[in-house]
């Protein structure tokens, strides 16, 4: 019967308990969307494949098993071949027929993109049973490429789910009562970063012992690349592949769609469009060129800046050895930003600017180095961009292995310090 593979996915409908085992480590972000709860808007979970989304979830519902009854609340695994042929419509209805909820009822939906028309149900079902929450979780392709932004435009509180920042990592591997006070905090917090570095986001390998990384970073690339992009697009998987892995292997340099073309002999109309599924899945970024022409502004220039989404997936591809530390050290910049909610570009001129924001009262410069010598080309970059902009307000930044303090107006932050700052 299929309310029995309904009862499978709701274990604390017999013991409130085994929530505890599904929870797992909390996140900055779980308690934000904690309180969209008690909103009647739809709350979606969007982003790549394995970066915790439906851990959230889980936690979402640890919390209110605290004060409801547990079976008011329904979790659906939407993969599950129980549900191949089965409406989303028809499982609501099979679980309200059931249950019969006396009061407010909360309804998580997982991997939701599998269903065809979600977006149609998902907004009847908000707009006709108004005592009852949904919050759902999609992959980035899928979401990005249904029509879930038009039919829930005022209906809909989404939240891009990335892999761990700096500080989760921090809290997954050291708990919530770390401190990194005097020398030994401090040699603590830079062996961290550097574990970082090698590691990457993703909890589950977070977690996990370091000989199954490898394995597990393997299957998450593989699962992403066929199951987001070649699945869902009928791209070429040997062409894909192979371009996926020439701009994991170059993270943080530039490229064209000519240089592309010359390293991985795919044609123009190829790239491009592949590009667009690579950014879609998630796994990787295109960060655009920054422009001073008439008005302070990214452009389409037709550089981009690769950078992947997870730094411990770049690394598996590079090989664990790498030694361009420098690139990865740019690259968890680059995804702090992200994660802070900025929206960066670069300059390349002469000289190169790695990261530069604009607001309305500075425009901020950030270089990043990673060796024990900071290189002079660190320092040429702003004065030949600080000198060709004399009526700009410029915050300078350069961000180091281990130099601090200010020499010159510009600020020496060391990267472990960068990524753990309020």
């Amino acid at each position: 019967m299929l309310i029995d593979s309904i009862w499978d996915w709701n274990p604390w409908w017999n013991d409130k308990e085994t929530i505890k085992v599904l929870s797992g480590k909390l996140r900055e972000e779980t308690e934000q969307i904690f309180h969209t709860l008690n909103e009647n808007n739809i709350t979606i979970l969007s982003g790549m494949r394995r970066s915790g989304k439906t851990t959230i979830m889980y936690q979402l519902i640890h919390n209110l098993l605290e004060n409801n009854n547990p079976k008011n609340i329904l979790f659906l695994g939407l993969e599950d071949p129980s549900f191949q042929n089965i409406g989303i419509d028809k499982l609501l209805s099979e679980y309200r027929t059931e249950m019969d909820p006396k009061s407010r009822s909360y309804v998580f939906l997982d991997e939701v993109q599998i269903k065809d028309g979600w977006e149609r149900i998902i907004r009847k079902e908000n707009d006709i049973h108004r005592d009852q929450k949904i919050v759902v979780t999609g992959s980035s392709s899928g979401l990005i490429s249904g029509n879930y932004a038009t039919l829930l435009t005022g209906r809909n509180l989404t939240f891009h789910i990335h892999p761990l920042s700096f500080r989760n990592y921090i809290s997954f591997r050291e708990g919530e009562q770390i401190s990194f006070s005097g020398t030994r905090g401090k040699e603590r917090l830079d062996s961290l970063s550097r574990n970082y570095l090698d590691e990457g986001g993703f909890p589950e390998v977070v977690l996990q012992p370091e000989e199954l990384r490898k394995s597990t970073l393997n299957q998450y690339f593989n699962d992403i690349i066929h199951r987001d992009i070649i699945d869902q697009y009928s791209v070429d998987p040997r062409k894909i592949m192979s371009l996926a892995g020439f701009l994991m292997l170059n993270v943080g340099k530039v490229v064209t769609l000519s240089s592309l073309r010359r390293s991985v002999g795919l044609s123009y109309d190829a790239i491009r469009d592949y590009l667009i599924y690579l950014k879609r899945s998630g796994l990787l970024y295109l960060m655009p060129e920054f422009s001073f022409s008439d008005k302070p502004a990214l452009k389409d220039s037709g550089k981009q800046k690769i950078y992947s989404a997870d730094l411990g997936m770049a690394r598996y591809i590079q090989g664990r050895h790498s030694s361009d530390h420098g690139r990865f050290a740019e690259n968890a910049v680059f995804l702090d930003l992200v994660h802070r909610g900025f929206d960066p570009g670069f300059i390349q001129r002469g000289k190169e600017i790695d990261f530069v924001i604009s607001s309305p009262k500075k425009i901020s410069l950030i270089n990043v180095t990673y060796g024990d010598r900071i290189p002079n080309r660190e320092y040429e970059g702003f004065k030949e961009i600080m000198g060709s902009n004399p009526k700009v307000n410029f915050e300078p930044i350069l961000i180091t292995k281990n130099q601090e303090g200010s020499l010159d107006g510009i600020d020496h932050i060391p990267l472990s310090e960068w990524l753990v700052r309020d």
